[in-house]
């Protein structure tokens, strides 16, 4: 039996917020949070804590349950006042040899919305 390899698009979108001396950080589509004492602190926490959370939904054969937005009302609650939305996309790759599953993920900045790369995908 050989090595498969596949490859799995993902986009978030990130919020960012200031309280304090402390920056707190959440993907919405999985409703992962991180923080940090600076924003790039919290950026590099959230895309650990999305990676995490991707790679084990997806060795756990859970690729299906991957989303699990934010609630409406806490989403709504972090987004009173001044905060930063960002978009990026999780590039997983799943290589499967035998006993052995191994997941690498890359996120790369975007300019798209999460809705916009579902519908491109969609259109491919």
């Amino acid at each position: 039996m050989g090595q498969t390899a596949e490859r799995a698009l993902y986009p978030f979108t990130f919020i960012f917020k200031q309280e304090d001396t402390e920056w707190c950080a959440l993907a919405c589509e999985v409703d992962v949070a991180s923080c940090g004492s600076s924003l790039d602190e919290a950026r590099e926490g959230l895309k650990e804590a999305v990676e995490l959370y991707l790679s084990y939904m997806i060795e756990h054969g859970l690729r299906d349950e991957v989303a699990r937005p934010v609630p409406q009302d806490a989403l709504a609650e972090l987004c009173q006042g001044k905060h930063i939305v960002e978009y990026h996309a999780a590039i997983a790759e799943i290589i499967t040899r035998p006993a052995l599953r191994l997941i690498t993920t890359e996120f790369l900045r975007s300019e798209l919305t999460p809705a916009d790369c579902r519908y491109a995908l969609a259109r491919a």
